[in-house]
């Protein structure tokens, strides 16, 4: 194995170990930057152990990730009961608080994290609902943001491990 093999493996690795960690952070494309790891692993050294399928099928997974992304939020704040001002709350008061927490330093993670259930707490007290309702919309777009993270880490494990054990059975023949 000589200096491009290697410096293909240690990249790829990067990505896909930094894909993983950017899943915590909304519109943040962490699934995608580790699925790039793949592709970089594969367009530096074609003969090595990633294949046209197991791009293909990492980007179908990608795609499954983004897909959940998007509609998690909206599911969990519609399940718990949020109105459509709520739902649109959250996907705002993701943004604004990502933000806000970027710019304040009070941390990129702490407005993302809370950003898009404050986003629907706020837009549902506007609209007239009670606090008790508001609140409920908060939590499930709390709820649904889990679930898109957890999905999302999922992908990205999944994509680490075909990666691992693609590696470990080319280097073993």
């Amino acid at each position: 194995m000589g200096g491009m093999e290697i410096a293909a493996l240690i990249f790829s690795s990067m990505l896909l170990l930094l894909g993983g960690f950017l899943t915590f952070i909304p519109m943040t494309p962490g699934p995608l930057i580790a699925w790039s790891g793949l592709l970089v692993c594969h367009l530096l050294w074609p003969e090595g152990p990633v294949g046209t399928m197991t791009l293909l099928l990492g980007l179908f997974l990608v795609a499954l990730a983004k897909a959940v992304d998007f509609f998690a939020g909206v599911w969990g704040a519609r399940r718990y009961g949020a109105s459509w001002a709520g739902a649109w709350g959250a996907l705002v008061g993701g943004l604004v608080f990502t933000a806000l927490g970027l710019l304040t330093g009070v941390g990129l993670l702490a407005g993302a994290l809370m950003g898009p259930a404050l986003g629907a707490i706020l837009a549902e007290m506007l609209f007239g609902r009670t606090w008790r309702e508001a609140m409920k919309s908060g939590w499930g777009t709390f709820v649904g943001f889990a679930v898109s993270v957890l999905f999302s880490l999922m992908v990205c494990g999944v994509l680490l491990a075909v990666f691992s054990l693609q590696l470990l059975v080319f280097l073993m023949n």
